[in-house]
């Protein structure tokens, strides 16, 4: 059988040329054969040795930041079993606030149905009745009841037209009034005179005394 050459080439273990018989021969001998072997199977021992020590490098400092983590959630633990208790503590007392509340409510209730009725408040005329003052007259204009009325007092009582009270007759000069009493025009010489005279002013308050006094 005759040999093919697949020309020169370089041991891969020694280095040495040598002619190869085959297409794959990368060895010079049975030798260097057996050699290289060796120097790979160290070269990828070594290799999975590096890559075993780097994962287990991984392994540890991925251990180590789990128990971090888990000391961190540790202490969160513990301060959310706080704030439970704190929120369960303010549910209290809110329903405690809450029941005083309604029990508040319920006393405002009842008392509010047993209070008695108030009855209609009397009238201006009854009450006057009742004091033994003379009878009120009222005035449209100035929609008031009293004893005495203001008259003249307020611009009401000239305009647009002068009141019946006042006559047809009755001029006044800005600044004048009608005594309450007797009804005549005067000059007050203070702005708060409503009489034309002391004597007036004592008959028109002397049913009031009177009054009083009973």
């Amino acid at each position: 059988m005759l040999q093919s050459s697949y020309g020169q080439r370089a041991c891969l273990a020694c280095g040495n040329p040598f002619e190869a018989l085959y297409a794959n021969q990368v060895t010079c001998s049975d030798l260097c054969r057996g050699k290289r072997r060796v120097n790979l199977k160290r070269i990828a021992d070594a290799g999975c040795r590096a890559r075993r020590k780097e994962r287990l490098a991984g392994l540890v400092a991925r251990v180590a930041e789990l128990e971090a983590e888990v000391e961190r959630l540790k202490g969160a633990g513990a301060e959310l079993a706080h704030v439970r208790a704190e929120r369960d503590k303010a549910k209290q007392e809110l329903a405690r606030v809450m029941g005083e509340r309604d029990e508040a409510l319920a006393a405002l209730h009842a008392a509010r149905q047993s209070r008695p009725v108030k009855s209609a408040p009397e009238s201006v005329e009854k009450i006057a009745e009742q004091a033994g003052l003379p009878p009120l007259q009222e005035c449209a204009r100035l929609k008031i009841k009293a004893v005495h009325l203001p008259c003249g007092e307020y611009d009401q009582c000239r305009k647009p037209t002068p009141c019946a009270r006042l006559g047809a007759d009755v001029v006044m000069e800005p600044g004048d009034r009608i005594c309450p009493a007797c009804k005549q025009v005067f000059t007050p010489n203070h702005p708060r005179r409503k009489y034309c005279s002391r004597e007036c002013q004592e008959n028109a308050t002397r049913p009031q005394r009177s009054g009083k006094k009973k």
